[in-house]
């Protein structure tokens, strides 16, 4: 779709200098005009619901954590385990969220106990309840990073993707990484093998961002 400067902002919010400023821009690239009936799996931190919603999609939500303000169409529930019908919407997105899945240590304080196939088991729902034809944007950090972060994040390579991605086919796929030119951290299009090899301290530094289909 066509989108502008603003729209991105109102998307990003206060996660401006993240890896926010490269998944908003590819998620609304490859995301087709109104109407499309479309789940945002992992929505409650984000405000990808509420501007979708006010350009005319027919957008869920999904999540763990109850969102703010309060959605009509948002689920309060476990993207392992989704209320939703077989084959129900034409979009899926999955944007900074997958990694997180089935782990303890987040701030969200959602999972008890370790579920080191948490992301799978989302994947299977994700593509149980996406139509024929239909696409998912997913994305995900890349690389390795400090100690602190595996407590609740999962760094993704493609042995990894390979592993998680199961049935969905690869349409469009794009790494990032941050670097920082002239004092100024920027984000920058990368391949692969430098992306697998980026280390994140206190930010994520690399980014991969997918657009699967069904």
């Amino acid at each position: 779709m066509k989108y502008t400067e603003d729209l991105l902002k109102k998307i990003i919010g206060n996660n401006k200098g993240t890896e926010r400023e490269v998944e908003i821009p590819f998620m609304l690239a490859h995301l087709p005009e109104p109407p499309l009936k479309i789940l945002d799996v992992g929505c409650s931190h984000s405000n990808i619901i509420y501007e979708l919603d006010k350009l005319g999609y027919d957008i869920h939500g999904i999540d763990m954590v109850q969102c703010n303000p309060a959605f009509e169409k948002f689920y309060l529930g476990d993207a392992r385990n989704m209320p939703y019908n077989d084959n129900e919407f034409d979009y899926i997105l999955c944007i900074s969220a997958l990694e997180h899945f089935g782990k303890v240590g987040t701030p969200y304080k959602t999972d008890k106990v370790e579920d080191l196939t948490a992301d799978v088991k989302a994947m299977r729902e994700m593509y149980r309840v996406l139509k024929k034809g239909g696409k998912l944007i997913l994305t995900l950090p890349v690389g390795y990073g400090e100690p602190h972060w595996y407590m609740w994040v999962r760094f993704y390579n493609e042995e990894v993707l390979q592993r998680i991605l199961g049935e969905f086919d690869i349409i469009s796929i794009r790494y990032s990484y941050l670097l920082k030119k002239n004092g100024k951290e920027q984000w920058h299009t990368t391949n692969k093998e430098t992306a697998e090899n980026i280390y994140s301290k206190d930010k994520i530094n690399a980014n991969v961002s997918l657009l699967l289909e069904k």
